[in-house]
């Protein structure tokens, strides 16, 4: 627990709860009665030697279900900072392997094989495309990319393969629980495990060493055969590997 968590929580009338991730983060809400009745909600996490504080005045307390997607967006901002952080940089401006992950129309067409999906390929409208159950929470972190017309991409490089699967795993629990949603996970050999859910969109989730994608495409009349879903983890660890090979070469 942390110095500004403690001396919030011995305020009088404080009520604290804490929300504790599987690589061992906690974040901590406290709210804080003011004196005109109101209250102020205070959330506090702590990474190493970074401190991420989000003050609010909500009406009313906060559900617990609003306190959960705070949470995840803290940790995946601190997260962020921490990898973005850590990756090395001899000059401005240099790009990060994250900006050079190409999960290009070429490399999803061959992934897709004969299966007919709901993606179609050209240029991308003007307009924002929607995210996964509308949730945001992992997009505060990483690369958010167009993939032709209409698919899109997520990738983005943790601290640490902990930290990766921890992220790997609340991006999974923030699908499950999408309304209407199915879930699964194929594996094949010598390939990564692929989470794929379906719902509004098709998807499939990958975690490669301290990374994580997210690919999501329109929803296709069937569901992905588990070859196509196996064939799309390989392409998504692919397009990492390829960025890795690229920001090494370029850094000599």
């Amino acid at each position: 627990m942390s110095t500004i968590t403690k001396a919030l929580e011995a305020c009088p009338g404080a009520r604290t709860t804490d929300l504790t991730y599987a690589d061992g983060l906690h974040v901590s809400f406290v709210e804080l009665p003011s004196l005109a009745g109101s209250t102020t909600e205070w959330g506090l996490v702590v990474l190493g030697d970074d401190v991420l504080e989000l003050a609010i005045a909500p009406s009313t307390g906060l559900p617990d279900e609003v306190q959960g997607r705070l949470a995840d967006a803290m940790v995946a901002a601190i997260q962020a900072d921490s990898a973005l952080a850590s990756v090395p940089q001899s000059g401005v401006g240099q790009a990060t392997p994250e900006l050079l992950v190409g999960f290009d129309s070429a490399r999803l067409q061959h992934a897709l094989g004969g299966w007919r999906s709901g993606w179609h390929d050209g240029q991308p409208p003007n307009t924002v495309l929607h995210l996964p159950c509308g949730s945001a929470a992992w997009n505060d972190a990483g690369v958010d990319t167009n993939i032709g017309a209409d698919g899109r991409y997520w990738v983005h490089q943790f601290s640490s393969p902990s930290a990766a699967e921890a992220g790997y795993q609340r991006i999974q629990d923030a699908l499950g629980r999408c309304p209407g949603y199915t879930t699964g996970t194929v594996t094949s050999p010598g390939g990564p495990s692929v989470f794929v859910a379906r719902g509004q969109d098709d998807q499939w989730l990958v975690r490669h060493d301290d990374w994580v994608v997210l690919t999501f495409l329109p929803r296709a009349a069937t569901p992905p055969p588990d070859t196509v879903s196996a064939a799309m983890g390989s392409a998504m660890v692919a397009a990492v590997e390829d960025a890795l090979s690229s920001y090494r070469r370029s850094n000599g």
